[in-house]
C-alpha cells in the first residue's frame, strides 16, 4: 500500500479534531493560536458527548449526529461570546482572560510559527512512518489488539458510546462495562477503505504529529506571551522528545490514553488563559466572563476525561500546581485586604471539599484496582530523574543534553525572578518593561512545581516498592505514563531557557564589540539579539538530539510493527499478514473464527473484518464457553461439551499458527486447546507459512 493512502484519513481526522473546536472557540470569542491549540480538546468533548447521547437515544453513530450536535453547540458558543462582548461594552473595560488580545500573534509572526510547526510535524511524523514500514501495518502489541478490534466493534454496531461500545470485547461482563471509546468513535469515521489499521495509524500521525505540537504552541504563547519568539522556539524543540508521543503510540499502543495526553497542553493553555489579568480589563469574577470561562475550560477538561479517565490525573499534574498557586495568590490578596474571615472560611471549605473528593475517588472500585495494580520495578531514583531530564533512552548516550540545560536555565530564571533578578531577554527594553517581565516570570513558579512533581512521581513509579509508590497507582504505577506529561512543562521551560541563554550570548557578543571599539566580531550578526542566539541554541538541540531521537523512535515503532520481528514476541509473521489480507475473500461474511488470540487469531477481525470468538488477549472476563474452548477445543471429536459450546456460540472456523515461542511468536500458554487442530472434524480452507485456517465440519445439527 502506498503512503498516499494515509492522506485522506489523516486529513479528515485533522479536520475533525481541529475544525469543530476552533469554530466553537471562535464563536465564543477566543482568538488566535489559543483557539487553534485549544480546539482539539473541545472537539473531543463534542464527539464524546454526542456519542454518549446517540447511544442513549439509539441513534447509530455517524456524521449526522455529530453535525447536529455541532450546530446546537455553535448557537450556545455564539451566545456565550455575545454575553462576554456585551459585558465588556457595558462596563467599558478591555477584554481579559480567554479574550485578552495579548495571546494573538499578529500577521507578521504567523509565518514563523507555521514554519516551525511544519518542522515539528516532520520531525515527529517521519520516524513514525519509517518504523511502521507501511501505512496499514498492524501494531502488534497487547493493547493494540483490543483497540483495533474495538474499532471494528464500533463500525459493526453503530454504537460509539463510552457505555457499551466495547461490549463485544468483554465476554461475561460486556453489558456492564464502561470504557473510553472516544478515540474509537473518531477513528471509525475515517475514510480508510475498510482498513482499521490504516485509520488507526493515521490517528497516530495526527495525534502525535499535529495536535500535540499545536497544543504546546498555544501553551507557550499563553505562558510566555511577552516573549513571542518562545513559541517558534518551542515548536523547534518539540521534535526532540521521546517521552511522548513515541512510547505511548508504539510500545504501549495506548491510543485512547495518548489522545488524552495530546489534549493536555491545549487544555492547560485554555485554563491558564482564563485567569489572565489585564490592566483595565474585565474582572475574573464578572458574571459573563466567569460563566463563559468555566464552560470553556470544563468542556476542554471534559474532552480529556472522555478520551481516557487517567488523562484527568495527568492533567491534574499540571493544573494542580496552577490551581494551588492561583488560590494562594487570591487568598493572600484578600488577607492583605482585611478579608481574613473569608479566607479562613474558604480554606476550611476547600479542605473539606478536597477530603470529600479523595474519599469518593479512593473508594471507587476502578481507582482501587488501579492503585493496587502489581508492577515490579527497582530503578534507582537519581538515575530515573537524570534519564527523564535527558529524555533517555530515546535521545542517544548523552541524552537530550541541550534541552536539559535549557530547561534547567528556564527553572533558574523563574526562581531568580522571585528574588528580584531581571533577565535581559529583550533588546532595548525599558526598566519598567523588564520589571513587568519579572512579574510575569514570578507567576510561572507553579510550572517549576509541576515539573518537579512529574519528575518525582516518575521516579517513584520506576523505583522499588515503598509506601509513597501508591501515589503512582493512578497511572498503574507505570513510569512511561507519567513521564509522557513531562514535555508539557519542559517545553515552556526549555523555550524560556533558550531565550535566557540567548540573552547571555548576545550580551557577551555586544561586550566583545565594545572592547574592539565597535568592530563586530565574527558571528555578531547571527548572535546579535537574544532571539537570534536562542534560535541557534534550539537548532543546536536539533543537531544534537534528532539524529539519535529520530533513529530511536523509528526503532521503537519497528519493534512494535514489523511482522515477524516484533519485540516481546510477534503475533503475525509476514506470511500471516499475507493470509489475513485475503481472508475477507476466503471466509464468508458471517464467519466466526476461534484461535489463539496471542498468536494472530484475534487480529482476523481487525485485518480481515471477520468476527473472532476471542477478540482480546486479556482472560479476566471470559465466559464459560470461552474458558472451555481455550482449554479443550482440540478435543472437538472426543469431548461432547466442546461440540455443544461450538453450536451455542456459532463458531465456524479455526485459526491455528504452529509457530512457538522458540520461533519468536507470542503464544498464550493458557490456551492449549488452540495450539493444534483436531485430527478430525475440520478441513483446510487456506494456509500461509505456519498459519492455517480450517472450516469446522463437525458439530453440525
Amino acid at each position: 500500500m502506498s503512503w498516499a493512502a494515509v492522506v485522506a484519513p489523516a486529513t479528515v481526522l485533522m479536520a475533525l479534531l481541529v475544525v469543530p473546536g476552533w469554530v466553537l472557540l471562535r464563536l465564543a470569542g477566543v482568538r488566535g493560536l489559543l483557539a487553534l491549540g485549544g480546539a482539539a480538546p473541545v472537539s473531543v468533548a463534542l464527539v464524546g458527548v454526542t456519542a454518549l447521547a446517540a447511544g442513549m437515544l439509539g441513534v447509530p453513530w455517524g456524521w449526522g449526529p455529530l453535525g447536529a450536535a455541532l450546530a446546537a453547540s455553535a448557537v450556545a458558543a455564539w451566545a456565550l461570546g455575545r454575553c462576554v462582548v456585551h459585558e465588556q461594552r457595558v462596563r467599558g473595560l478591555r477584554p481579559a482572560g480567554l479574550w485578552a488580545r495579548r495571546f494573538e500573534l499578529g500577521g507578521a509572526r504567523w509565518p514563523w510559527v507555521a514554519a516551525t510547526l511544519a518542522v515539528a510535524v516532520v520531525l515527529l511524523a517521519v520516524p513514525m512512518a519509517i518504523g511502521m514500514g507501511r501505512p496499514d501495518a498492524v501494531l502488534q502489541q497487547w493493547d493494540a489488539v483490543f483497540h483495533l478490534n474495538g474499532l471494528r466493534a464500533v463500525q459493526d454496531s453503530g454504537l460509539a458510546s463510552n457505555r457499551g461500545a466495547m461490549r463485544p470485547l468483554y465476554g461475561a461482563i460486556g453489558d456492564r462495562v464502561y470504557y473510553p471509546a472516544v478515540w474509537h468513535a473518531m477513528v471509525s469515521l475515517l475514510p480508510a477503505g475498510g482498513s482499521v489499521t490504516l485509520a488507526a495509524n493515521a490517528s497516530t500521525f495526527v495525534l502525535g504529529g499535529l495536535v500535540w505540537p499545536l497544543g504546546l504552541a498555544a501553551l507557550v504563547r499563553v505562558l510566555l506571551w511577552r516573549w513571542w519568539t518562545t513559541t517558534p522556539l518551542a515548536l523547534l524543540l518539540v521534535g526532540t522528545f521521546g517521552a511522548f508521543p513515541a512510547v505511548l503510540l508504539s510500545t504501549l499502543a495506548q491510543w485512547p490514553f495518548a489522545t488524552a495526553i495530546a489534549l493536555v497542553p491545549g487544555t492547560v493553555a485554555l485554563a491558564v488563559a482564563s485567569r489572565a489579568r489585564v490592566d483595565g480589563g474585565v474582572a475574573a469574577t464578572a458574571p459573563a466572563r466567569l460563566v463563559s470561562s468555566l464552560l470553556v475550560v470544563l468542556t476542554a477538561a471534559g474532552g480529556v476525561a472522555l478520551a481516557h479517565g487517567s488523562g484527568v490525573f495527568s492533567l491534574g499534574l499540571v493544573l494542580g500546581p496552577f490551581a494551588l498557586a492561583s488560590l494562594t495568590h487570591a487568598a493572600s490578596r484578600r488577607w492583605d485586604a482585611g478579608q481574613r474571615g473569608r479566607v479562613v472560611t474558604g480554606a476550611v471549605l476547600g479542605s473539606l471539599g478536597v477530603v470529600a473528593g479523595l474519599v469518593v475517588v479512593l473508594t471507587n472500585p476502578t481507582i482501587r484496582n488501579m492503585l493496587s495494580y502489581p508492577r515490579e520495578s527497582r530503578a534507582f531514583y537519581p538515575s530515573t530523574v537524570l534519564g527523564s531530564l535527558l529524555d533517555q533512552p530515546l535521545s542517544g548516550p548523552l541524552g537530550d543534553v541541550v534541552v536539559a540545560v535549557a530547561t534547567v536555565a528556564g527553572v533558574v530564571i523563574i526562581l531568580r525572578s522571585r528574588i528580584g533578578a531581571v533577565p535581559a531577554m529583550t533588546p532595548g527594553g525599558s526598566p519598567a518593561r523588564a520589571e513587568r517581565g519579572r512579574g510575569d516570570l514570578q507567576g510561572l513558579t507553579w510550572v517549576v512545581g509541576a515539573w518537579a512533581l512529574v519528575l518525582v512521581l516518575t521516579a517513584l513509579a520506576a523505583g522499588p516498592q515503598t509506601p509513597l509508590r501508591v501515589l503512582t497507582g493512578l497511572w498503574y504505577s507505570q513510569a512511561a505514563r507519567i513521564q509522557a506529561v513531562l514535555p508539557v512543562v519542559v517545553v515552556p521551560l526549555a523555550a524560556l531557557g533558550c531565550l535566557a541563554i540567548g540573552g547571555v550570548v548576545a550580551r557577551r557578543w555586544a561586550q566583545r564589540a565594545d572592547v574592539r571599539g565597535g568592530t563586530r566580531p565574527r558571528g555578531a550578526v547571527v548572535l546579535s539579539t537574544p532571539s537570534r542566539a536562542a534560535t541557534g541554541v534550539a537548532l543546536l538541540a536539533l543537531v544534537v538530539s534528532v539524529p539519535w531521537a529520530g533513529t530511536a523512535t523509528a526503532k521503537r515503532f519497528s519493534e512494535a510493527y514489523e511482522a515477524g520481528a516484533t519485540r516481546w514476541g510477534h503475533m503475525l509473521s509476514p506470511e500471516e499478514v499475507v493470509l489475513l489480507d485475503r481472508l475477507d475473500r476466503v471466509l464468508p461474511s458471517d464467519a466466526l473464527v476461534i484461535g489463539d488470540p496471542a498468536n494472530g487469531a484475534a487480529l482476523v477481525w481487525a485485518v480481515a473484518d471477520r468476527r473472532v470468538f476471542l477478540p482480546q488477549l486479556s482472560v479476566s472476563n471470559l465466559t464459560a464457553d470461552q474458558r472451555l474452548l481455550r482449554a479443550s477445543f482440540s478435543d472437538l471429536m472426543t469431548n461432547p461439551d466442546v461440540c455443544d459450546a461450538v453450536r451455542r456460540t456459532g463458531i465456524t472456523h479455526l485459526y491455528v499458527d504452529t509457530a512457538t515461542a522458540a520461533d519468536g511468536a507470542k503464544v498464550d500458554a493458557g490456551a492449549p486447546g488452540l495450539h493444534r487442530a483436531p485430527t478430525e472434524g475440520v478441513e483446510v480452507v487456506d494456509a500461509e507459512g505456519t498459519a492455517t485456517v480450517y472450516r469446522i465440519t463437525a458439530c453440525q445439527d
